[in-house]
């Protein structure tokens, strides 16, 4: 069962999950050591809207990954998935250990670890949730 780290909720279109995706695709020369964990470089994403960040702050200036061809906002490799597997782009989405070795573990203190079947059920639920104990 894979796990993703849900950092929040996507403060733009309001029904996606924003995590930690990890890129490989190209080598990338950067002083920050925040951007970079074992061969990968890390930017947030939004798994619906495909916003993205360069650091954990969602209040910050943010980008979208292009529909069509959507590049790395990091080394501008190409992130289209050619076999159509997964959820369409290139790269996995960082473990909480990750995250951690990205200096980022202070945007897990709300994180959600969820496994991603249990994330879906939420999602396929028959109307509105009272979380206050029953179905509205």
């Amino acid at each position: 069962m894979s796990t993703k780290v849900v950092l929040a909720a996507c403060p733009f279109c309001g029904c996606g999950r924003c995590g930690v995706h990890l890129c490989s695709e190209k080598e990338i020369a950067t002083d920050v050591d925040s951007v970079s964990v074992a061969g990968h470089h890390a930017f947030i994403l939004c798994d619906t809207c495909h916003a993205t960040w360069l650091e954990p702050d969602l209040t910050t200036c943010h980008q979208y990954l292009a529909a069509i061809d959507p590049i790395c906002p990091l080394c501008q490799a190409e992130l289209k998935e050619e076999d159509g597997s997964g959820d369409g782009l290139r790269g996995s989405w960082a473990t909480a250990d990750q995250v951690k070795q990205l200096g980022w573990d202070h945007a897990l203190a709300g994180a959600s670890r969820l496994s991603m079947e249990e994330i879906e059920e939420m999602f396929q639920g028959d109307g509105p949730i009272d979380f206050s104990g029953g179905a509205l």
